[in-house]
């Protein structure tokens, strides 16, 4: 008889979480090679090829470090990534992983935050570019850090909401000011 349609059906979502717990899981099982918690790897990490990002002239590694609900394994996970030769790390306010981030990034070496790629997002849509500037200054907050590499909002405009100031000569000055 078939289940289909049931509380045993996996959605998207459920094989996602599930392919993260594996993930976390291999990675607590390999934590031995990558030191102690807080601590950087006691070999030396080789830098994954790089490729463009886009048209930004930016070279990031070709994986990159996702963060998303994993703040009991988030140590391991970047100490791995770190050790496997990542160098772009992805989290978001959502995610819940700012602040571990921040304290992995504490705990490295000095010099260590420069060879990192590091990108988070924000939501709700801000309803002026200037609130941009306070999302980022939030998510600095969180990260303890006094730049990212490139930030996003979620679902912008994907409720329905007019979005005419990406346009604007506000914008524009507000994006400039965030890049300085």
């Amino acid at each position: 008889m078939s289940d289909r349609g049931s509380a045993h059906e996996v959605n998207r979502r459920d094989f996602l979480q599930t392919g993260v717990a594996a993930t976390a899981t291999a990675v607590t099982l390999g934590s031995a090679a990558t030191g102690q918690a807080g601590q950087a790897p006691t070999k030396t990490a080789t830098v994954l090829p790089r490729r463009p990002l886009g048209k930004t002239g930016v070279d990031v590694t070709i994986l990159n470090q996702g963060t998303w609900r994993s703040p009991d394994s988030l140590d391991r996970l970047l100490r791995l990534g770190y050790a496997s030769g990542i160098r772009y790390i992805d989290t978001a306010k959502s995610y819940g992983s700012e602040p571990g981030i921040a304290k992995w990034l504490g705990a490295m070496p000095a010099g260590t935050r420069k060879d990192i790629f590091l990108v988070t997002k924000d939501s709700p849509n801000p309803k002026s570019p200037r609130d941009l500037i306070k999302q980022l200054d939030l998510r600095l907050a969180a990260l303890q850090t006094d730049y990212v590499d490139l930030i996003f909002v979620h679902a912008m405009g994907d409720h329905g909401e007019a979005l005419d100031y990406p346009k604007s000569k506000e914008f524009k000055e507000t994006a400039e000011a965030i890049r300085k």
